[in-house]
């Protein structure tokens, strides 16, 4: 089976706390997958490097990658500042717009060649 996400040995750290250990698993194409754990086991934290947003403000100001995407293919990736430089744009708002509106066709290429 191939796996839509597949996580090996993640590791976070706040100061002295371990909030994940080593934590290793993977998720079928497919498949829908719960997290489930007591308050404090790590959920949040191992889920929090991937977010889904419509929020340009928040994307830019906590990511330091982004993934494009446009009918169900990734079309473009890179940091917020990457991106905006990619595009002559000025925002990442107007990056958004961009690609949802097709204006910058030249983004669009197979996942294999979106760097790396």
């Amino acid at each position: 089976m191939s796996h839509a996400i597949a996580v090996e040995n993640l590791v976070k750290r706040y100061g002295r706390v371990q909030a994940v250990d080593g934590l290793s698993f993977q998720v079928g194409r497919g498949t829908t997958c719960a997290l489930l754990g007591g308050n404090g086991a790590g959920k949040t934290t191992t889920l929090a490097i991937l977010l889904a947003s419509h929020n340009m403000v928040e994307v830019r100001r906590i990511c330091h990658q982004v993934l494009m995407m446009k009918t169900g293919r990734m079309v473009d990736r890179g940091s917020p500042p990457e991106l905006i430089a990619r595009y002559g744009r000025s925002s990442m708002e107007e990056v958004f717009l961009d690609v949802a509106r097709a204006e910058h066709r030249a983004a669009e290429v197979a996942v294999d060649e979106v760097h790396g």
